[in-house]
């Protein structure tokens, strides 16, 4: 429905500038990540580009795990 994510206050959001500070950034875990979605897709048989996806959002869920560890100076 248009107009509903207006009532929902998001903590963080992902800009240009930040997914491009993401790119060159090292994560913890993500080789382990990556190798066990590629596992999860040759096993049930799942496209290339299945994995490519599965890559950028283990990326994005590694950096926010990261971010949301480190302080904010809001208050939560």
């Amino acid at each position: 429905m248009p107009g509903q994510v207006a009532l929902f206050w998001g903590r963080r959001t992902l800009s240009t500038s930040t997914a491009a500070a993401l790119r060159s950034r090292v994560l913890a875990g993500e080789e382990r990540a990556r190798k066990q979605a590629s596992a999860f897709a040759a096993e049930y048989g799942l496209a290339r580009g299945w994995s490519y996806k599965a890559a950028s959002m283990i990326r994005l869920a590694l950096a926010v795990r990261d971010a949301a560890r480190a302080p904010t100076g809001c208050p939560t």
